[in-house]
């Protein structure tokens, strides 16, 4: 009896021991609940993030090495009556090709382009129109729903009435509109490139593509997320991602839904979140799953950038107050983990090369083997 207990003592120190032990990736605490929607890689060290959270919502620069606050810049909501607001729709967010300068807002908001670089602000606000979608390629392109405003006379309150769904054209050098076009229903996403090529995923499961022609894609779900790299353009939607190069279509098929998507530097490779809070790389022949924590789920946004893929996810402990995550694009393996914290807690990193339980789960086998004999022998006596 003693014999069997204490080798399923050990059997159980073993397969926990990784529980005991440090992780082996870098932990980069914060005195606030973090809980970003987007993140952007702005060069190798620094990272654009939209925050949406008791932190006042906002877009901030942020040091992924030393967790360092560079730059930060607010989001205030308005309100087209003081009593009677909008409700609060989603957070909108792009970064310009040069990543020196971001449109932020929300769907209730003026929208601000921010120069972080020089820290200086400009507001952009087009009248009655809630905001869908942002993309900053050749021009600012801004998604959004024309409403009218009147007053209801049956329950004596305002009402809003939705009208049709328009692509506003920015310049941000002239400071003006300089086109409009209507689409057959609600934005979800866009991109846009330098050299002029628009990408925009509607709601209703089609994606138009604006390029010197004008394209139409049809799928099956509505559009997650559109993102352009080199000629190719990548198309979330459902369970599946399309890869759209001329009037070529490559698709890959998973077996739960996507929430986000980031192409490859060379686009040779696909970084797919889902819902439940997976990554995988996919890639024409091979596919990684990307070592991430427990407790999180739903993958906000992804952004890769040489070998290091940068990740928002939704955190669904009371334990954790959410945070961001860098992956090794090579192997999957968990490099960085920004998260917040209780506000009387400082930042702290933990070391570089940190052990894991390996060593001390493997120690406990020769440890279970001499106890198990010692024991025999006893009970032979």
């Amino acid at each position: 009896m003693r014999y069997t207990f204490t080798i399923l003592m050990i059997f159980m120190l073993a397969v926990t021991g990784n529980v005991i032990s440090e992780p082996n990736y870098d932990i980069i605490t914060y005195p606030y609940h973090i809980q970003p929607k987007f993140v952007q890689w702005v060069n190798g060290t620094q990272i654009a993030v939209a925050n949406d959270g008791p932190i006042p919502s906002g877009v901030y620069i942020w040091n992924v090495t030393s967790g360092e606050i560079i730059a930060k810049q607010d989001i205030s909501i308005k309100f087209y009556d003081e009593e009677h607001p909008f409700p609060l729709q989603r957070m909108l967010f792009s970064i310009n090709p040069n990543r020196t300068a971001i449109v932020s807002g929300n769907s209730n908001s003026n929208l601000v382009i921010w120069d972080f670089g020089k820290n200086t602000t400009e507001n952009i606000e087009i009248k009655d129109v809630m905001y869908e979608s942002l993309a900053w390629g050749d021009q600012l392109y801004i998604a959004g729903i024309r409403y009218e405003r009147g007053y209801s006379t049956l329950d004596n309150n305002y009402a809003i009435n939705f009208t049709d769904n328009t692509i506003m054209t920015y310049d941000p050098i002239m400071k003006q509109k300089t086109d409009i076009m209507t689409v057959n229903a609600t934005v979800n996403t866009m991109d846009a490139t330098v050299a002029g090529a628009l990408a925009i995923g509607l709601e209703n499961g089609s994606v138009i593509v604006k390029n010197i022609t004008t394209t139409r894609f049809d799928f099956n779900s509505s559009i997650v997320e559109v993102k352009w790299r080199e000629n190719s353009l990548f198309v979330a939607e459902g369970q599946q991602v399309h890869v759209i190069t001329g009037k070529k279509i490559e698709t890959f098929s998973f077996e739960k839904s996507i929430t986000a998507i980031a192409p490859s530097p060379t686009g040779d490779r696909i970084a797919v979140g889902f819902k439940d809070g997976d990554i995988k790389i996919q890639s024409n022949s091979t596919q990684i799953m990307l070592n991430r924590l427990d407790n999180f789920t739903e993958v906000f946004d992804i952004d890769w950038e040489e070998n290091k893929i940068l990740v928002a996810q939704k955190s669904e402990s009371i334990f954790s107050n959410g945070g961001f995550f860098v992956f090794d694009a090579n192997n999957g393996e968990l490099v960085t983990w920004i998260k917040g914290v209780d506000p009387d807690k400082s930042i702290q990193q933990i070391p570089e090369t940190p052990s894991n339980g390996t060593s001390f789960a493997i120690m406990l086998v020769p440890v279970a083997f001499i106890s198990g004999t010692y024991w025999r022998k006893r009970q032979n006596k």
